[in-house]
């Protein structure tokens, strides 16, 4: 009867419990473990640990089911009422006697069930113990596996110095080495002529010998522009003749970016367009964005100084007839490539190969042999048919990459400095009325006097502007009055000579005495002022508000500016008008 019970396992029998049953927890190894193997495990990865930490609880969880289960099975007669924390222990806490009978059988094996209990709850106490220590040698261990890359790889990605000044010996094949100055005497004796010849600079930063030749280096972009433009560099050295050899490409110092331009606007119009504002700006190429944009950001090189200075400092060119944000271009990390194997990562002086390799097709360069080339292009990072330094290799790619992810911890870290190529923000204009500063209180203060709140600066651009429309109006003022003038050289001859024909022909004959000439005079001479003073009323009201337009629109206070541009032309026509008058006045006397 009690063998047909569902789930029943009599191996769980009261009778054979403590012989047969084997609990099957993977942790019960652990009783047996002590500190300092536990300590030797923990020094291993931290994954692994983790994984075996919660395989060890997943199991613990799995045997306590069991467990319970093997319990809740068991023949009435020997089940305790309530079976959930212990199988001698009721819901409420108070034994049962039923429950005190089978606790003194079942006793080893629930002694046996809570010491793995207890045990298991005692790892992660120790796992506390030692968690500071063992976090610092995991992390430790971490840092030296993700930083792949050397100092030296580090510190050469974020060093972008001028190109070099060399110094080259006349008939330096026949010179030995050991005939030439040093480098230190060279530096000193170039250095003092360049002066003496009248060129300020801050001296050369550092002279290095290569061959039988110097390289001079500066620091200042100034100065780099001042000996590369200057033609009074020394012909001698000492008793030697030599030689100066600057450099043939312009540096990433000397490039700009324009910003946000649309793709859709060709390459040759971008470039038409800034060579508008820059007139020496050259070498246009678009940069690679990294993630998908609507715009492109074009990079050119500005060799004069003084017109990149000017860019700079304007922060915007008219691109597309739109404004275009200007910067200056912040060089990439520099990938160190070892120019005689063409591998990733290292220099010639750590190069194990033992002879040059050739760039394009990767064969090797036989001293005193020429050399010819396939023009089959290898890569010698994946064998692929593309340069080593092509930027699509995907090894390239991950290089860049972890390369940019180092040099940003480090310069995190404090290790290294960042790439800092003179960089000059533009400083906005502290114009309260468009954009006021965030950091201070802006109070309106009231005025007596009338204030103009356009408190933009007027330069030397802003007034030709104003000189250039006001002479627009002026012409347009002018065009106006010969117009009118046109039209009274046509009406006046016309009304004089009807009056004429009307005073000889008719008025005069009827006339007998001088008394009745007279009166004709005068009504004459009225006719013609009537005819006349509407006209001269005309002119000198349209001039008048004219002049009150062009104050109004400039207000100019004084109206200097206007006044003295349209003053003359208002008094020309005046007396142009008056003699007119005068002419026409003495016209019945004819």
């Amino acid at each position: 009867m009690i063998n047909q019970r569902r789930n029943f396992d009599p191996r769980f029998s009261l009778n054979n419990s403590q012989e047969e049953v084997e609990p099957q927890n993977s942790m019960t190894t652990l009783q047996s473990v002590s500190y300092e193997r536990l300590k030797e495990m923990m020094t291993y990865n931290n994954e692994t640990l983790l994984q075996q930490w919660h395989a060890a609880q997943h199991s613990q969880q799995a045997q306590t089911e069991y467990e319970n289960q093997s319990y809740l099975n068991a023949p009435i007669q020997t089940q305790a009422p309530v079976q959930q924390r212990s199988p001698g222990v009721l819901e409420q806490g108070t034994p049962s006697k039923r429950a005190k009978v089978i606790h003194n059988t079942s006793m080893n094996n629930y002694v046996s069930v809570q010491s793995q209990h207890v045990q298991n709850d005692q790892i992660p106490d120790q796992f506390q113990q030692n968690s500071q220590h063992q976090t610092n040698i995991q992390q430790e261990t971490y840092n030296n596996e993700q930083r792949k890359l050397s100092w030296n790889v580090l510190k050469y990605a974020t060093s972008h110095e001028l190109p070099p000044f060399i110094v080259k010996f006349e008939d330096e094949e026949n010179l030995q080495r050991n005939r030439l100055p040093g480098a230190i005497h060279v530096k000193s004796l170039i250095q003092n002529d360049l002066l003496k010849a009248g060129i300020k600079f801050g001296g050369f930063s550092l002279i290095r010998p290569v061959g039988k030749r110097f390289k001079l280096y500066v620091n200042s972009r100034d100065d780099y522009h001042k000996l590369l433009v200057s033609d009074k560099w020394p012909e001698n050295c000492g008793d030697k003749k030599i030689f100066i050899l600057k450099p043939k490409f312009i540096p990433s110092q000397f490039s700009l970016v324009v910003r946000n331009v649309p793709q859709a606007l060709p390459k040759d119009t971008v470039e038409r367009e800034i060579n508008y504002s820059i007139t020496t700006a050259t070498n246009l190429r678009i940069l690679v964005s990294k993630y998908p944009k609507k715009t492109v950001d074009y990079r050119f090189d500005v060799p004069d100084l003084a017109e990149y200075k000017l860019a700079l400092e304007q922060g915007v060119i008219g691109v597309g007839n739109v404004i275009r944000q200007v910067t200056e271009y912040i060089p990439a990390n520099r990938v160190l490539y070892c120019s005689k194997c063409w591998l990733i990562g290292h220099r010639i002086r750590d190069c194990q190969e033992p002879l040059f390799k050739c760039r394009t097709c990767l064969n090797d360069l036989t001293p005193n042999q020429h050399h010819e080339c396939s023009l089959k292009t290898k890569c010698a990072q994946c064998n692929n048919n593309h340069l080593s330094t092509a930027p699509t290799c995907p090894i390239n790619q991950k290089y860049r990459d972890q390369l940019n992810y180092e040099v940003k911890q480090a310069i995190t870290e404090g290790k290294i400095e960042a790439t800092l190529v003179n960089n000059r923000p533009v400083v906005p204009s502290r114009n309260s009325s468009e954009y006021p500063l965030l950091n201070e209180v802006y109070k309106p203060t009231t005025s007596g006097w009338k204030i103009n709140r356009n408190n933009q600066v007027l330069d030397d651009q802003n007034t030709d502007d104003v000189y250039r429309l006001i002479r627009t109006h002026q012409v347009n003022v002018e065009n106006r009055i010969n117009e009118m003038g046109k039209v009274l050289n046509g009406f006046l001859p016309a009304v004089v000579t009807f009056l004429e024909t009307i005073v000889k022909c008719i008025a005069v004959p009827m006339a007998d005495d001088d008394l009745v000439k007279q009166q004709i005079k005068e009504e004459c001479k009225k006719q013609l002022d009537g005819v006349l003073k509407p006209i001269l009323v005309i002119s000198k009201s349209f001039m008048a508000n004219f002049n009150d337009q062009i104050s109004s629109d400039y207000d100019l206070h004084n109206g200097s500016v206007p006044g003295t541009l349209i003053g003359e032309n208002n008094q020309q026509t005046r007396l142009t008008n008056t003699s007119r008058s005068k002419s026409l006045s003495e016209v019945p006397n004819t």
